[in-house]
């Protein structure tokens, strides 16, 4: 019998964490846990939602005012971080 153990998420990390992005910029944002987590972004201004665990900063975004945050899940729970 194969054993399956269950590791609550933790340890999210936000990499490069910087005062000022530019166009280009990428953050990820990352966590442990077992199973492994999905992960979003979300702007805290619009509300709108991205994806994945890697954040490419547009031209957009640096000329605006955003927020952002990134929150990591599996079936068992929830972390998030703002930028």
């Amino acid at each position: 019998m194969t054993s399956y153990y269950v590791d609550a998420l933790r340890n999210l990390q936000i990499k490069p964490t910087q005062s000022t992005y530019k166009p280009g910029d990428r953050t990820q944002c990352s966590a442990e846990g077992n199973p492994e987590p999905s992960y979003q972004w979300q702007n805290m201004v619009t509300a709108a939602d991205i994806q994945g665990d890697v954040f490419d900063v547009s031209e957009d975004m640096v000329n605006s005012s955003y927020d952002f945050m990134c929150t990591a899940s599996n079936q068992y729970n929830s972390i998030y971080r703002p930028v």
